[in-house]
């Protein structure tokens, strides 16, 4: 079937600058008008976190036309297999494509593998053959900041807005590098500008005011500073504008962890529980394990380990009863990630046995997914990831000598990836590694060779090294970050109480 070639809008119209100024987008290859238009609505699902409407959409442009390039290359799924399916259905059609188009398909397939460094080059090429297009100035921010050049991201983005003042993903991002949300590319905790975050939030409610999303960064930033209370009503309305959607349950549930902060634990695993049923509802399996997930940290930042294994082994009971249910891959996937926070909580409870024993069953899962995909970089990663948490447990055990043959092996993997973040996660560990040998000189020396000084884990580490080689001010500095951070994740809820217990001891 002959491929056409569309442009939409033609020509959208915005005034800026005192004169009209045309909105020039970037040409998208499709059989079908009507394909484009679930197309470009399943982007602004995605613009606004709603991403399983989003897959919809994508649905059914696919439906319209099964060889929709970008659609393929977008619709993600539960299960990773389909996934890199379509991907790799998307990058076979590499030649029946615009040149823009293939540039975009040869800078995913590069970060697919872990190239960011030729990704960054095709994105590059792509913004040089096209300036006069806003679009490109998007995946060039994307592109910098996936390897955390969160500045030069900036720029990309404001340049976006310059060529398309109603740019709403670019807004998006530049809120995200100043407001947590969850998975945006964010500066660390000192560069962070609470007041820009919530005039970035502010002009997404202006671009959006139907949509929950701009509610949602606005509330994030007043949880950021702790302002619990002035957060309820904004979580209150994103809440009421997702009633009925995809998406309701998320609301639900990031006013929860308002909740959890500001004290209230009880009250929080209940919000989180209804919001479990109401993903339910959805058939939304993802969610219900990540909402499972977020009740475990919950326990872990009261640092109630015996609460967290409890939840745990209900999430494991729960997995289990719904195995019938699920693909392999989904299954084996969320069975994974539940292996590792129980390893993890073992771990850190000094639970060496049972540590071990997880360690061992969360890295056979691991494996037999990398299998399951047939992909040459899956069983690189799992490789990878093996060695990390393998020397990670060495290190929590007081078994120096492992460790170091673990992180020997996790180096030689990392360094042959064109990423400036690859050996982040090495030195991390080096830094623990060198810390509790009583090398608190070495051990800071590894964490400053980090390119990404955003973890909240590994910080609280270096916060320990600084303090022990006199530098009291910048560990206090670190701690109070930690200590004062309200967004839920485990490495901070590995963490939080104590930093807040080494505070009172500087």
């Amino acid at each position: 079937m002959k491929q056409l070639l569309y442009k939409t809008p033609l020509l959208t119209f915005f005034l800026f600058s005192c004169s009209e100024k045309p909105v020039i987008e970037l040409p998208i290859t499709t059989t079908s008008t009507k394909a484009l238009e679930h197309f470009k609505k399943a982007q602004e699902f995605g613009y606004t976190a709603d991403f399983r409407e989003g897959r919809r959409e994508l649905d059914s442009a696919l439906a319209l036309d099964p060889e929709f390039t970008l659609a393929l290359l977008n619709r993600w799924d539960e299960d990773p297999r389909i996934t890199a399916a379509n991907k790799k259905k998307a990058y076979s059609m590499i030649n029946k494509v615009t040149p823009a188009e293939k540039l975009i398909l040869k800078a995913n397939r590069a970060s697919d593998i872990g190239n960011l460094d030729s990704g960054l080059f095709y994105i590059q090429k792509l913004v040089e053959e096209n300036p006069e297009a806003y679009e490109p100035y998007t995946y060039l921010g994307l592109a910098y900041g996936s390897r955390n050049e969160l500045s030069l991201a900036e720029q990309a983005y404001k340049k976006a807005i310059e060529l398309n003042p109603n740019s709403y993903e670019s807004y998006v991002y530049l809120c995200g590098q100043h407001i947590p949300f969850g998975f945006y590319p964010i500066l660390p905790e000192n560069q962070r500008d609470v007041k820009k975050g919530r005039e970035y939030a502010d002009k997404l409610i202006e671009l959006k005011p139907n949509k929950s999303h701009g509610y949602h960064f606005k509330a994030n930033t007043y949880r950021q500073t702790g302002e619990f209370t002035e957060a309820i009503p904004l979580y209150d309305k994103a809440v009421a504008l997702a009633k009925g959607s995809e998406n309701e349950f998320g609301k639900l549930m990031v006013s929860a962890h308002n909740l959890m902060f500001s004290g209230d634990f009880n009250k929080a695993r209940d919000r989180y529980k209804r919001s479990m049923v109401l993903a339910a509802k959805k058939s939304n399996n993802q969610a219900e394990g990540v909402l499972s997930q977020y009740i475990t940290f919950s326990y872990l930042f009261q640092k109630d380990f015996e609460g967290a294994l409890d939840n745990l082994y209900e999430a494991f009971d729960a997995l289990e009863n719904k195995k019938n249910t699920l693909s392999d891959a989904f299954y084996i996937n969320s069975a994974a990630e539940l292996e590792r926070i129980r390893f993890l909580c073992y771990a850190h409870n000094q639970m060496e046995k049972d540590a071990k024993k997880s360690l061992l069953k969360t890295n056979e899962l691991n494996k037999k997914l990398a299998m399951m995909m047939q992909d040459e970089n899956a069983l690189k990663n799992q490789k990878s990831n093996k060695a990390y948490r393998t020397a990670w447990n060495d290190i929590l055990f007081g078994n120096y000598q492992s460790a170091r043959d673990n992180l020997e092996t996790l180096q030689s993997i990392a360094s042959t990836i064109q990423n400036p973040q690859a050996l982040d996660g090495y030195y991390g560990l080096m830094g623990m590694l060198y810390l509790m040998e009583a090398n608190p000189e070495k051990s800071e020396e590894y964490f400053n060779k980090q390119n990404n000084n955003t973890d909240t884990y590994f910080n609280y580490f270096k916060a320990l090294a600084l303090k022990a080689n006199g530098k009291k001010e910048q560990a206090k500095e670190i701690l109070s970050n930690i200590a004062g951070d309200n967004f839920s994740y485990l490495e901070l809820a590995l963490v939080k109480v104590l930093a807040v217990e080494q505070l009172k001891k500087i």
